[in-house]
């Protein structure tokens, strides 16, 4: 989650919510990676890159990487490297 954008360029993740809770970055609805939610890493919490931002069309577009970590499962961390987004606000 990030707050209070306003322009492009590069910033930090908030990896935790208003009451000091660590953010969920991955969950599987499915459960079918055998662990069902990844926190952010909080020795690598990741970046979002604002590549688009149009106040006309109200368009956002971007890219984000991160690291994600269950310390319950075999498979403890999960990278996110090339991640994309596009929306309308």
């Amino acid at each position: 989650m990030i707050k209070n954008i306003y322009s492009i360029g590069q910033y930090k993740v908030r990896i935790y919510d208003g009451n000091g809770e660590p953010r969920v970055g991955f969950i599987s609805l499915s459960n079918n990676t055998g662990c069902a939610g990844y926190l952010h890493d909080s020795l690598n919490p990741g970046n979002i890159e604002i590549c688009r931002f149009d106040k006309t069309k109200r368009e956002v577009e971007g890219t984000f990487n991160m690291t994600l970590i269950n310390r319950d499962c075999t498979d403890s961390l999960m990278y996110i490297t090339d991640g994309k987004f596009a929306f309308w606000y």
